[in-house]
């Protein structure tokens, strides 16, 4: 019985000891948690700054290129109309490529790059995060390019056939060549408008969901 009493003290100083290692395992861990929170907290905060004046400026490219494409769209609606032929060089300028969209992602790449942001596994929200970030931001960036590269071209192209068109001996004759090259122009230029104006809304409205789960995220 003697020999029984201290193995049994034993086994409850080892039991003792192995449930305070694990609390102190357990607090530590909840403490580096609860930091990581907070500090992800503060990134939400900062990809929502960012991500406001993102929606904003994106607001203002849309109202900008739906009204260029407007123009342009009135501007074939002129060289369509048989009483409006014979375009001059001076309705051209209505319309331009416009601004174009290139949104900040800093603080949404500060915080993947430091772990914190996939660290607790994936969300609703980031996956609202990742699709405009990784998906959005990007296409935007590439056809915005495109449309200033492109409609340059265009636009130059453009002008000369008007000129070339109006200065044509049969310029009532729409089987003349600079007319139908012109009239492929314009079409060009006005589907390269439409669909930077089409992805540019669906940016938009991801980004406007995005901001709205943020918002949720951080008032909670």
């Amino acid at each position: 019985m003697s020999s029984a009493h201290p193995l049994k003290r034993v086994l409850i100083d080892l039991s003792i000891l192995v449930v305070g290692i694990t609390v102190s395992l357990t607090l530590e861990g909840w403490q580096e948690d609860r930091t990581i929170r907070n500090r992800l907290y503060d990134d939400y905060s900062a990809i929502q700054l960012n991500l406001k004046a993102d929606i904003a400026q994106l607001e203002s490219v849309i109202a900008e290129q739906e009204a260029s494409l407007n123009n342009l769209k009135g501007l074939i609606d002129l060289f369509e109309n048989p009483e409006g032929r014979g375009l001059a060089d001076t309705e051209l300028p209505w319309v331009s490529s416009g601004n174009t969209f290139f949104g900040t992602s800093t603080a949404y790449d500060v915080s993947v790059s430091s772990g914190r942001f996939n660290y607790f596994g994936p969300t609703s929200l980031h996956s609202l995060l990742g699709a405009v970030y990784g998906h959005h931001y990007p296409r935007l960036d590439l056809n915005g390019e495109l449309l200033d590269e492109l409609y340059g071209f265009h636009t130059d192209r453009t002008k000369r056939l008007a000129l070339g068109y109006s200065a044509d001996v049969s310029g009532n004759n729409r089987d003349s060549l600079s007319y139908i090259e012109l009239g492929i122009e314009l079409v060009k230029s006005e589907r390269m408008h439409s669909a930077y104006v089409r992805r540019a809304h669906a940016a938009l409205a991801e980004m406007l969901r995005a901001e709205t789960h943020l918002s949720q995220a951080l008032n909670y």
